[in-house]
């Protein structure tokens, strides 16, 4: 993953600002934890959370193995062999994010199955319910731009096998499910540096219940 700044647990407050300039200054940032209790251990003080809000490189989190394996097991994991799990929106795609995933896999030597989430315009609401046919319409429309969006990574990076999933609407779920026996899962955290950034639902989903560990990679 590149230089990185290690981190063994999170302690409260006074701790965030000196890890966040330190992860200003790495590559990828990772955060672990120790007797917090898992995934929820991540945002105890509210450290990590701070620091996955505010950096400009992508932040890695990590469980004690013995936490993972516990969670991973609990139920039998979606799809075979080793894996990274790609989160994207089709409406704002991420060079970066795509970069990262693809990079994490290549390194790995790991298949990335990717999980696009899509939603029709609001003008489309009542059309659609009432018209299977534009619903379907749209459904092709955003397959070809998923193709589009993956084109030019899969031929940067020929070696990654890639699956793909689209999900209509919020893909947490699915990829809480995609987790389970998954080397990595990789989530955006979008905003810009004057209006600040937004971990939004679906990157909280993951962090607090994914069976991975999870990477957040902010992107303007």
């Amino acid at each position: 993953m590149g230089r990185s700044v290690p981190i063994e647990t999170c302690r409260p407050s006074r701790r965030a600002g000196p890890l966040t300039r330190a992860a200003n200054e790495a590559e990828v940032t990772v955060l672990g934890s120790r007797g917090l209790g898992g995934v929820v251990g991540f945002l105890v003080g509210s450290v990590s959370l701070g620091v996955i809000g505010k950096v400009r490189s992508p932040v890695v989190l990590v469980r004690r193995p013995e936490e993972t394996d516990a969670t991973a097991s609990a139920e039998a994991p979606v799809g075979t062999g080793d894996r990274v799990v790609l989160g994207t929106d089709l409406d704002h795609p991420c060079d970066a994010l795509l970069s990262f995933a693809f990079g994490q896999a290549d390194r790995g030597n790991a298949a990335l199955q990717v999980v696009h989430s899509w939603a029709p315009p609001p003008s489309y609401g009542y059309a659609a319910i009432l018209d299977a046919g534009v619903g379907s319409g749209l459904g092709q429309r955003a397959a070809e731009g998923r193709t589009d969006l993956l084109r030019p990574w899969r031929a940067e990076f020929p070696r990654v096998e890639v699956t793909e999933r689209a999900v209509r609407g919020p893909a947490a779920d699915e990829l809480l499910r995609a987790s389970r026996g998954a080397r990595l899962v990789v989530v955006g955290r979008r905003g810009s540096r004057a209006l600040g950034f937004h971990i939004g639902h679906v990157a909280h989903a993951v962090i607090h219940h994914g069976a991975a560990p999870v990477a957040v990679v902010p992107f303007e």
